[in-house]
């Protein structure tokens, strides 16, 4: 689900969920804060540090780690932070990892973060646990930079495995 809904939705629809994973895509610094009311129910939470900054009401400029401290002590199971190009941090449980994006030739960024939530949902979907589905993740937003629009022409599940496999073997070399 994503920010998007009202927040008495967001609050209903987390409420009659027993079974299953929720994810939630904090969507913009507007509608972020929609999200507060949720947040220990959810499974994993996928925002920029902008969007996080203002859920968490800190200032504009708090830089990722501090964020991310904030947002383990609100209750979140999981998340996902985004810092634009730059190195990302993916928490699950008491791990907190840094990942660093593909090199990517940028010809639009529309669509980067959200093709970012759903490569990453589609792993988790498939058995991946939240480190290697966001590399997938970072797969589909690098996919998805190279084309004009927010989506990646021809992006399949396939197509994903096989850019990170070559990604793979280039981060060896």
């Amino acid at each position: 689900m994503d920010a998007n809904l009202p927040e008495d939705m967001l609050i209903h629809i987390v409420s009659r969920l027993e079974d299953g994973f929720v994810i939630a895509n904090a969507v913009s610094n507007a509608k972020a804060p929609r999200l507060r009311a949720v947040l220990k129910g959810l499974d994993c939470l996928t925002l920029n540090r902008s969007e996080a900054a203002t859920l968490l009401d800190m200032p504009g400029q708090s830089g990722c780690e501090q964020l991310a401290g904030a947002l383990i002590d609100s209750g979140l199971r999981s998340f996902v932070l985004t810092d634009g190009g730059n190195e990302l941090l993916a928490y699950s449980g008491k791990r907190l990892d840094r990942l660093t994006p593909p090199r990517s030739e940028i010809v639009d960024v529309t669509g980067a973060g959200d093709a970012l939530t759903a490569g990453t949902i589609a792993a988790i979907a498939r058995g991946h646990d939240l480190h290697s589905a966001v590399r997938h993740g970072l797969g589909a937003s690098a996919l998805t930079l190279h084309n004009t629009g927010a989506l990646a022409g021809g992006l399949s599940w396939d197509r994903l495995v096989e850019f990170n496999q070559k990604f793979d073997q280039s981060d060896k070399t």
